[in-house]
């Protein structure tokens, strides 16, 4: 006798009345209301983008000034001015946006301009304030940044992209870190040297974004897709080398920049020029007044001397050689760095002035042929020797 099994019962789904098969819908607790597949994926969609947004909700989230600069020391080296100034801005800014000022008292953005060379810790700085807040954070250059209608990269499509690190939760996205990095390769004059008219005319671009302002999103591409995201609580920092600078501010001062002596004093008498740097000599530079208006704060962070390289590979929660080891101990092998080699790494770096950031392409190069031969083999100990630090990383 031939049987055939009884065909899956059709349900309506409440929400959206597809028929779908039973057993691919959500009954309510009454069993009256069902939900197929595609509206619980919608729902949750919502739930999480609601969940999200109210996570950072509550002025008592906010930490304080001192708990910011901690966590920043445990990734940051050095630059303890830098931590401070910033951790005070990002409290002030963040007590600005979810708390309220007696009074009705309007209190005004706290944008923020980190200067210092590269290598130095600034993307660093952003990315760690935007993960302390659980915020979204964007990480632009400004050297790809052009006005609107002309080839290149508009500052709305670094909204946009921010609006993309939110997941599409605009409310999240309103609250975000925007980093704009190179931002002293857009001066139009004066030391800089640089894109003239070109640099102005993307200043001018930026304007009414770090000031706060209601933006469209997609309309220079004419999706009109009736996005709009206000910047008045995004935080941006901008940060630049600004090479060149001390010179302005050392004529200012009437000091003589050059000097002599060793390279250390020469880079300790330039951190204490820029220290020294106010918004005329940041106009001068190159930077049009109105930009430097929507500014408030400014910060110079120095270049990182080799000792402070040598505790940027092992020190931070996600050093270098602390990632080497996780990876290593995952394969059953402990690693250990000699301290000549690390003194070896950071002198590298020093040589080809490239700060923190050149860190990785030294080790990376010298760790290569270890972490291919070493999983899967019988080793159970690797120490990397001064010898073994190669120094053709540029070349690689």
């Amino acid at each position: 006798m031939k049987t055939t099994s009884a065909k899956p019962k059709k349900v309506k789904c409440t929400f959206c009345g597809q028929l779908v098969d039973e057993n691919q819908v959500v009954f309510g607790p009454t069993r009256k209301h069902a939900l197929c597949d595609d509206c619980l994926e919608i729902c949750n969609s919502i739930h999480h983008d609601k969940a999200v947004a109210q996570a950072y909700d509550a002025p008592k989230d906010i930490p304080i000034p001192t708990e910011i600069k901690a966590i920043l020391d445990e990734h940051v080296v050095d630059q303890e001015m830098a931590k401070k100034v910033i951790a005070v801005a990002v409290y002030n800014h963040y007590k600005r946006v979810f708390g309220k000022a007696p009074g009705d008292i309007k209190i005004d953005k706290a944008n923020v301009l980190l200067l210092g060379p590269t290598g130095c810790g600034k993307t660093l700085i952003a990315r760690t304030v935007a993960d302390t807040l659980h915020v979204p954070l964007v990480v632009a250059d400004a050297t790809s940044l052009t006005q609107a209608g002309y080839v290149g990269r508009s500052v709305e499509d670094v909204l946009q992209q921010l609006v993309d690190e939110a997941n599409g939760n605009i409310e999240l996205a309103q609250r975000g870190v925007v980093f704009i990095d190179e931002i002293d390769k857009i001066a139009c004059h004066g030391e800089a040297g640089g894109l003239d008219v070109a640099g102005e005319n993307v200043q001018q671009s930026l304007l009414k974004m770090i000031e706060g302002a209601r933006i469209a999103l997609g309309a220079e591409q004419g999706l009109g897709d009736g996005l709009f995201i206000n910047t008045d609580n995004i935080l941006f920092i901008f940060g630049g080398a600004f090479a060149g600078l001390e010179r302005i501010i050392a004529k200012r001062l009437n000091t003589n920049v050059m000097g002599f002596g060793s390279a250390s004093t020469k880079v300790k008498a330039d951190a204490a020029l820029m220290n020294q740097a106010t918004y005329d000599d940041l106009v001068e530079f190159g930077m049009i007044p109105e930009f430097m208006g929507r500014v408030q704060m400014i910060v110079a962070m120095h270049e990182l001397s080799e000792e402070a390289l040598i505790r940027v590979l092992s020190e931070p929660k996600n050093a270098l050689v602390k990632q080497y080891q996780a990876l290593l101990n995952m394969d059953g092998v402990k690693l250990d760095f000699e301290p000549a080699a690390l003194k070896k790494v950071a002198a590298m770096a020093m040589a080809h002035k490239t700060g923190a950031r050149g860190l990785r392409a030294i080790i990376e190069n010298t760790m290569l042929d270890v972490m291919y031969t070493v999983p899967g083999g019988k080793r159970k100990h690797v120490t990397i020797h001064e010898n073994d630090i190669r120094d053709d990383y540029a070349m690689a």
